[in-house]
């Protein structure tokens, strides 16, 4: 897959015009792991390509995630990875909770699959 084919997805996740954003994650994180991680310019590849999120989907988009928040983590779930991150660490070092994550996931998905049949 091409990084520009995953590139509407991954603008719809990581803030839109619709879709809020995760602080501190931009769209240069983002677009510098799909460039790296062919597995993830096919996850966003597919981001909107339905009207549901299927839980092969959501599952990437949680390992995706794990890595925006964690570069090096062998976590593939984000409530995994909220649990790992022991100590002093503020609500913005935090990854959005399973809940949370696919709220903001079937948001997305809605915005880029709406933008996709137009």
């Amino acid at each position: 897959m091409e990084v520009c084919e995953a590139l509407v997805g991954v603008h719809a996740w990581t803030g839109c015009g619709s879709v809020s954003s995760f602080a501190g994650k931009g769209k240069v994180i983002a677009v510098n792991l799909i460039r790296k991680n062919e597995q993830f310019r096919d996850t966003f590849v597919h981001l909107g390509q339905q009207w549901s999120v299927s839980d092969e989907l959501f599952d990437a988009i949680q390992k995706f995630t794990c890595s925006t928040y964690c570069r090096n983590t062998k976590a593939k779930e984000v409530n995994e990875l909220r649990c790992a991150k022991k100590g002093d660490v503020s609500s913005g070092q935090l990854p959005p909770c399973n809940d949370a994550l696919l709220k903001h996931t079937k948001r997305a998905n809605y915005g880029d699959a709406a933008f996709r049949t137009h």
